[in-house]
């Protein structure tokens, strides 16, 4: 078991980002499908008035694009916003009948003209005027279409010109579908409204403290996709069984909110933010809430993954290979050279000030390595244990980091059996995304013509390069990262073209495949910090953190971990200083000898 403390004999890790962007959610057509399945076991995450509230603290204006854009960005698949009519007819956002409590104005919005608000500035969290206007409907609309849905609060669904007023708005900005109107009228009435309408309207009435006949009556007359439900006490009739049962005969989602404690009896966000998500959260869940108002979206999505009701890895993880043990940490040379340099190795040559690009000493290069150049070689290639990237995140990316001469004009090998010949006359030099089951190169990546200096380059292969590489694959293939220098003659023949090429610093997004023995984050909690892993015998673990994910140097968060099967955990101690945006990850050390 590796007890040294020396960081350089840990070996790969799996890295945990904690920021709002890790959380982000599936695009318009996923999230309409799982609103409308009542089975589908994911919770959707609804942000109250546009989520101004944040995990670390940081608070925006209510109802502001920026805030918009943050709970969309932390995965939250509905934005809850207040609709109010200027006197010239125009919707715009604000939840107060007047503009005195969120702006630097007064006055009430239907005294306003569009003109008038648009010329106030939102307040901050202290009171000061921020660069922020209030936002139009349209505006909001144009933003979140095809990322989420909208709920609508403090339009009455049931006024035709308010209802009229609302649908053209969203029949201008092609976002119909992605509305969902709220109300507490008369079933029969809201019923006759949407029967007057040949476009579907998503409506959702609104329960408070009633019986539970009354909530089966309304699931029975409208049988609408969801049904907000508002309780005082937690042994409401509400959520009996039969409420529950009739629910799932209609198809209807169940919404709670769990802003304050009137709203879900005493379940509310101040209980789980202070310590007990399972008493709030967790409680709501379990009575079967399956969409939740919250304004904490962050700290909530990232909850509900614990509890296996989010579908995507919270964290971002990823196989991180920076080869400081000194091993190819289980790449392998699948061709090497009968001439020259014979296969690519990990090295510790400074070669000038050639450093690596992460901690450490080692990095990847091909040997023997000549002062400036290589030698004469044929074809060297370098493939990387094999991986899947099926339920890629938009959040997630293959990286590494390149050092040496481009050697002349890079190309794409069709196949791993075209290497020799691509060498002749245009050759490659770089890394090469190759597809499992045909060895077709789907990706490649060099150093540019003027990248011969001692900087290493960094590649950055995001979820739109590579989706469209991926996009007619099966979900089970499986890839491989492919190092190559094809810069030389299958035989020494006089002058040719040349290259050397080093690599360090390989992260790979993890999708389930690869050493199981890895520690693969399981867990991330909220209040306390708390990370927990897949934990193995006969191997040691540390966390590390810090504030930039490219530093050259990381901060122990812990000293060597001995395994605990089946999961480590580690309580994250306070970090006093702890910016907006921090990052973790979990390495794992020596097997025991």
């Amino acid at each position: 078991m590796n007890s040294r403390g020396d960081t350089a004999a840990m070996g790969m890790a799996y890295w945990l980002t904690i920021t709002t962007v890790s959380l982000a959610g599936e695009n318009i057509a996923g999230i309409l499908a799982r609103f409308h399945d009542s089975e589908d076991p994911r919770v959707l995450v609804a942000a109250h008035r546009g989520g101004y509230f944040s995990d670390d603290g940081a608070i925006l204006p209510e109802n502001s694009i920026p805030a918009i854009e943050r709970s969309i960005a932390a995965g939250a698949e509905i934005l809850e916003i207040d609709l109010r009519s200027t006197s010239d007819g125009h919707l715009v956002i604000m939840h107060d009948a007047t503009v005195t409590r969120t702006t630097n104005g007064s006055g009430a919005v239907s005294s306003m003209t569009l003109a008038q608000v648009k010329a106030l500035r939102l307040l901050g969290p202290n009171g000061a005027a921020t660069s922020q206007q209030v936002p139009t409907f349209a505006e909001v609309m144009a933003l979140v279409k095809g990322r989420a849905m909208v709920n609508l609060d403090k339009l009455d669904a049931t006024h035709p010109t308010s209802l009229a007023a609302a649908l053209q708005v969203l029949r201008d900005t092609g976002t119909l579908d992605h509305a969902l109107f709220k109300g507490s009228a008369p079933a029969e009435a809201v019923k006759a409204v949407l029967q007057s309408h040949a476009e579907e309207i998503h409506y959702m009435p609104v329960l408070t403290d009633t019986s539970a006949q009354a909530v089966l009556s309304v699931l029975e007359t409208l049988r609408p996709p969801a049904i907000e439900l508002i309780f005082t006490n937690a042994s409401t009739p509400m959520l009996d069984p039969a409420v529950l049962g009739k629910a799932r005969e209609t198809g209807t989602r169940i919404w709670i909110n769990s802003l304050w404690s009137d709203l879900n009896g005493g379940h509310d966000d101040a209980l789980a933010i202070g310590g007990d998500p399972d008493a709030s959260w967790g409680w709501i869940v379990s009575k079967g809430g399956s969409i939740l108002q919250t304004d904490y979206p962050v700290e909530l999505a990232t909850y509900l993954h614990r509890l296996g009701r989010r579908d995507e890895p919270a964290p971002v993880s990823t196989v991180d290979y920076d080869f400081r043990d000194g091993t190819l940490q289980g790449w392998s040379n699948i061709r090497n050279s009968v001439v020259g340099a014979s296969a690519f190795v990990v090295d510790e040559g400074i070669y000038g000030d050639r450093t690596p690009a992460t901690r450490g000493i080692y990095k990847v290069v091909h040997t023997p390595f000549l002062a400036g150049r290589d030698g004469y070689h044929s074809t060297l290639i370098l493939r990387s244990p094999g991986f899947r990237l099926h339920g890629l995140r938009n959040y997630q990316a293959i990286t590494f980091s390149l050092l040496g001469g481009a050697g002349g004009v890079g190309s794409v090998p069709a196949s791993d059996l075209l290497l020799s010949d691509a060498a002749e006359p245009t050759g490659f030099l770089g890394m090469a995304l190759r597809r499992g089951s045909d060895g077709a190169y789907l990706l490649s990546a060099r150093r540019s013509s003027a990248g011969q200096g001692h900087a290493w380059q960094r590649v950055v292969w995001d979820a739109g390069t590579l989706a469209p590489a991926l996009e007619s694959d099966a979900a089970d293939e499986t890839y491989t990262l492919d190092l190559i220098d094809a810069f030389g003659p299958q035989v020494q023949t006089g002058t040719v073209s040349w290259g050397w090429i080093a690599l360090d610093a390989v992260a790979i997004p993890w999708t389930g495949s690869g050493d199981p023995t890895l520690p693969a984050i399981k867990t991330f909690g909220f209040d306390p910090m708390v990370l927990e892993w897949t934990s193995y015998p006969g191997f040691s673990y540390r966390v590390y953190r810090s504030s930039d994910p490219g530093a050259s140097g990381w901060t122990p968060a812990s000293v060597d971990l001995l395994a605990t099967p089946p999961l480590n955990r580690f309580a994250i101690p306070a970090n006093p200083l702890s910016p907006a945006r921090e990052f973790f990850r979990v390495e794992r050390g020596d097997p025991a000898e």
